[in-house]
Order: structure tokens, then C-alpha cells, then sequence
């Protein structure tokens, strides 16, 4: 079972450091997506190479993600790695979780919905882990929430808001890179909500290593436009990004 972490700021608050958000998350993932993989071999496959052909998650279990929020009234979409495997159509790495975009205006909604299924949502602000209270609005830059259910597999999704109106996607870290609405997602196969890979791509560029199997993964089945939106935001975040002059 996943060991909750000592409170750190009163009842019901965890600090986290970044490497701890990334290492339980693992953990949890693990405990629930076992797929035959010992525990520890588990474990070390989240830090390795996509050699072995086994993974902890499939196709399914983001598709059970999908049948839990179908009957959302608004607007919601697979991000992180996923997104990048439902572009390709194939799983090319192990997952820890399921990531859900959805747009900042609509969280009210979506925390509901999710609490009258049993959810327990915590927002992370600075580290920290809190309970998301009844009727408290999150504005920038709090952006993250944890969803856990041990009752549904899988058991964890990690809720994204992002900064989406009727017109365009805006990036929460520079919100003068944005794009139009008909281009920030598309339906994959399977009939997901995916969030377009040159914003799943942006996402990972703080992160160039650790992510550079996505994007490598990725980039050539980019559409040029995609190619080119993907380039040209690099551009205006980094001096220099190393994933630009492969685009």
C-alpha cells in the first residue's frame, strides 16, 4: 500500500520535493499494475529502456480512465505520456499514471464529478500535498491535482488544469504561446480525447533528457505545422533548446 507521508504543515498537508512526487507516483503505479512484473523489477523498469516489451499500464486501463469520465458534461483530454503513445498509436514506454487535461474554468465541475465517485483529490501547491476543499477555486500557478480511488483501476490520475477558453490553448508557463482550439487535440483510435504532442512536447522541453525518448519518439510523425508551432514556441521559451534543431 502506498505510505502516505508524514504531515508537514498541519492535519491533512504533505510537502513533497519533486524527485518524492515522481518516486511515489511509481510506487503507486506499480502497486496497481503489477501486468506479472515483480514488484522491484516493476520498479526498475520505470527507469529504464522500453526493452523488454512489458509494461505496467495498457491501452485499457486509459481507456477505463475514459469510461470514468464519460459522462462529464465538459471537455476533458488524455496529456503526458500517453498522449504521445495515442498519437503513435503504440505504447513505446512504460507509464507510472494516467494524465488528464482539463480547462481551469471547468474544475468545479470535474472535482464533483469525481467526489460523487468516491475520489479523494489533493491539490499540490509548492510541494505540498493538500485536500482540494468544497468550493475553493484554484488559480495560477497551482495546476496539479491527485486523484486516488483504490476502489477503481487504476487508482490514481493526476489532474492537469490548463489555461483553455473558446478560442485557443494558452501555455501556463509563457501564456503569449498559444493555440487554436481546432488544433490542441485530437481523437485517437480507440476514441480518446488526446491533447495535441506539440503541447505534450512543450510540457516535457523543462526536461530535455528525461524526456527526450517522447520526443524522439514523436517528432517525426509530427505534421509540419505541428513541427514548425513545436519550434517556433522552443524558441521563444529557451536561449537555445536542444530539441530544436531536430525539428
Amino acid at each position: 500500500m502506498l505510505r502516505r507521508l508524514r504531515p508537514a504543515l498541519g492535519r491533512g498537508v504533505r510537502r513533497l520535493d519533486q524527485r518524492s512526487l515522481r518516486r511515489r507516483r511509481a510506487v503507486h503505479a506499480a502497486r496497481l499494475h503489477r501486468a506479472g512484473v515483480e514488484r522491484g523489477r516493476g520498479l526498475a523498469l520505470l527507469g529504464s529502456d522500453f526493452g523488454t516489451g512489458r509494461t505496467l499500464m495498457s491501452f485499457a486501463e486509459v481507456e477505463r480512465v475514459g469510461s470514468l469520465l464519460r459522462d462529464l458534461r465538459c471537455e476533458w483530454f488524455v496529456c503526458g505520456g500517453w498522449a504521445i503513445d495515442l498519437f503513435l498509436g503504440r505504447a513505446t514506454r512504460v507509464h507510472s499514471d494516467v494524465d488528464i487535461a482539463i480547462a481551469r474554468r471547468d474544475q468545479t465541475e470535474v472535482r464533483d464529478y469525481l467526489m460523487r465517485r468516491g475520489w479523494e483529490l489533493e491539490k499540490a501547491v509548492d510541494g505540498v500535498l493538500s485536500p482540494w476543499e468544497d468550493g475553493k477555486t484554484l488559480a495560477l500557478p497551482v495546476h496539479t491535482v491527485w486523484c486516488r480511488n483504490d476502489a477503481h483501476d487504476p487508482g490514481f490520475v493526476e489532474l492537469l488544469l490548463d489555461e483553455i477558453d473558446d478560442e485557443r490553448f494558452r501555455f501556463r508557463r509563457d501564456r503569449k504561446i498559444t493555440l487554436a482550439r481546432g488544433r490542441m487535440s485530437f481523437v485517437s483510435s480507440n476514441g480518446l480525447p488526446v491533447l495535441a504532442p506539440e503541447i505534450v512536447l512543450l510540457y516535457k522541453s523543462s526536461r530535455p533528457e528525461e524526456y527526450a525518448a517522447d520526443f524522439r519518439n514523436a517528432a517525426g510523425s509530427l505534421p509540419g505545422e505541428s513541427r514548425a508551432w513545436l519550434r517556433g514556441a522552443l524558441d521563444k521559451v529557451f536561449a537555445r533548446h536542444p530539441w530544436a534543431d531536430e525539428l
